[in-house]
């Protein structure tokens, strides 16, 4: 399997503090970019993280702005922030569901 080098790329993962976002993470820092994790958790051991809860529109919006400021642009983004909510249909909160 061949892989492009991202040298010189600077890439943002949300939810990069565990999970598949951390593998994604790793995979883009070993890959050669610069990669900033943002999370509501620290990431364990690849890339610097900035504590955001991803939920909060205002929070993001400054998270993106100091992600820029950080890295001096951005080139990639990875989405991969989620949380899981199991319930029945006839138990489902909206409020959390939205969340």
């Amino acid at each position: 399997m061949t892989s492009t080098r991202l040298d010189g790329r600077r890439a943002v993962v949300t939810g990069g503090a565990n999970g598949i976002g951390a593998g994604i993470a790793r995979r883009l820092v070993a890959l050669g970019a610069e990669v900033l994790i943002l999370d509501v958790e620290e990431a364990e051991d690849c890339a610097p993280t900035l504590h955001v809860d991803l939920s909060d529109r205002a929070a993001v919006l400054q998270a993106a702005a100091d992600a820029r400021a950080r890295l001096g642009g951005v080139d990639l983004l990875v989405s991969c922030a989620g949380i899981a909510y199991v319930a029945g249909l006839a138990d489902l909160d909206l409020d959390r569901y939205d969340r």
